[in-house]
């Protein structure tokens, strides 16, 4: 059997699958993982439902587009069914954002849970039976047990968001339960980089820093976060693939940490944002937003042993590439 190899150096593509599904292909994460597998010569169908961020998904799709073995499907997963069979399904179609699942939590939660669930239901009538899927690093909510442990209580969900990929957790467990399937949840901790979403902090802070422009900063800037390159995440997200794959009996789900095990103080990273962009940042202080927690901490033990997961890209070097290819599509 055919499998997505990754070693511990480059995440690399070593043995290839013949053919996978991605949900969320024109998305942020999504994006960059069709293109790595495209890259690779994989057969992939790619699905979105192309709302939210458009102009953005438009933009990935015309790159994914180019690649012979990219099929594209514009639909809608709480709706679609997917017939085809896979050698492995990675599901990372999703309404991101904490703050906009609290102005609008029935769509997170009809995306979000309905989509996933519906996912499920495909795999389990055939499309495949390994399925790797994002979660997030929000699902450990307000817990004070840092750095946050796969073996943690999730019972501190501050948001319709974080509820809803706790959710989306407990869905694909039931789901591995009753039917020969096997999972791998990844909670992301605060993925950034190049064709990143204009709501993310970093991609919103390097573009008003050099514009001149105020940036909004949500209290006192002592909240932390564990911000982590979109390169390291796919290289995880394919290590995940090998490990369900090869390593999971039928019947089983795991979850596992995606982060970069070094929490960043919002103050330092408007300082980094400065020394990238070559000038300092204006800031508008507000009180903290509805949703906020204050630090995310990844304990990455698990995904380095059994993924061979190794984040490679320091804040430092991420600005700079994210920075730099911001430039590029200015010019």
């Amino acid at each position: 059997m055919s499998t997505i190899g990754v070693n511990v150096t480059g995440g690399t593509l070593e043995k290839q699958p013949k053919k996978v599904l991605v949900t969320g292909c024109c998305g942020f994460i999504g994006g960059h993982l069709s293109l790595r597998l495209c890259n690779s010569g994989i057969e992939v169908v790619g699905i979105d439902w192309m709302q939210h961020y458009v102009s953005r998904k438009e933009k990935n799709l015309s790159i994914l587009s180019k690649f012979p073995n990219f099929q594209f499907i514009k639909g809608d997963i709480c709706e679609e069914f997917i017939s085809e069979e896979f050698d492995i399904i990675f599901h990372l179609a999703a309404i991101p954002g904490v703050r906009a699942s609290i102005g609008s939590p029935m769509e997170t939660i009809r995306s979000n849970v309905t989509g996933s669930t519906n996912l499920f239901d495909w795999a389990a009538k055939g499309a495949s039976n390994n399925v790797v899927y994002a979660s997030s690093s929000s699902v450990y909510g307000l817990s004070t047990d840092i750095p946050f442990s796969e073996k943690d209580r999730l019972n501190s969900p501050n948001s319709p968001y974080a509820s809803s990929k706790v959710a989306t957790e407990i869905m694909a467990s039931t789901y591995c339960r009753l039917f020969p399937i096997k999972a791998v949840g990844l909670r992301f901790f605060t993925v950034y980089g190049p064709r990143g979403r204009e709501d993310m902090a970093i991609h919103k802070f390097l573009t008003s820093v050099s514009e001149g422009k105020p940036i909004t900063v949500f209290g006192d800037g002592s909240s932390s976060r564990d911000y982590t390159y979109v390169d390291d995440i796919v290289d995880g997200i394919l290590g995940a693939a090998t490990y369900v794959r090869e390593s999971m009996p039928n019947h089983s789900h795991e979850v596992f940490n995606l982060g970069n095990n070094t929490p960043v103080l919002l103050s330092e990273l408007i300082e980094l944002v400065g020394q990238t962009v070559g000038q300092g940042a204006i800031i508008d202080r507000k009180p903290d937003q509805l949703g906020d927690v204050p630090i995310t901490f990844a304990n990455i033990d698990k995904a380095s042993e059994l993924l061979a997961y190794n984040p490679e890209i320091s804040l430092e070097e991420g600005l700079e590439r994210t920075w730099s290819s911001m430039k590029n599509q200015y010019d």
